[in-house]
């Protein structure tokens, strides 16, 4: 997965999870995805999707049924390690 702590995209374009974001279309509209209060979480819940299949099927069924970010506080997911960057 790319670097996109920083990018100013949201960590979930190209998912398809990014369909199931309350919030999305509103900061994409905002222009305020940077901002996201959420972005660490949706950064590690992309890992997970794409790199640990246990943790995928786990956020999958949260993601189904409570959307996002109501997933995220279900999930338990390793965030990504801290390399300095300031968002």
């Amino acid at each position: 997965m790319k670097n996109i702590k920083n990018s100013g995209q949201d960590p979930l374009d190209g998912s398809w999870s990014q369909g199931f974001c309350n919030i999305y279309h509103r900061q994409l509209e905002a222009g305020v995805l940077l901002q996201c209060e959420h972005r660490a979480e949706c950064i590690a819940l992309r890992a997970a999707l794409e790199g640990d299949c246990d943790a995928s099927i786990q956020a999958t069924k949260e993601i189904l049924f409570q959307g996002i970010p109501g997933a995220l506080l279900s999930l338990v997911l390793q965030k990504p390690p801290h390399h300095g960057w300031h968002s």
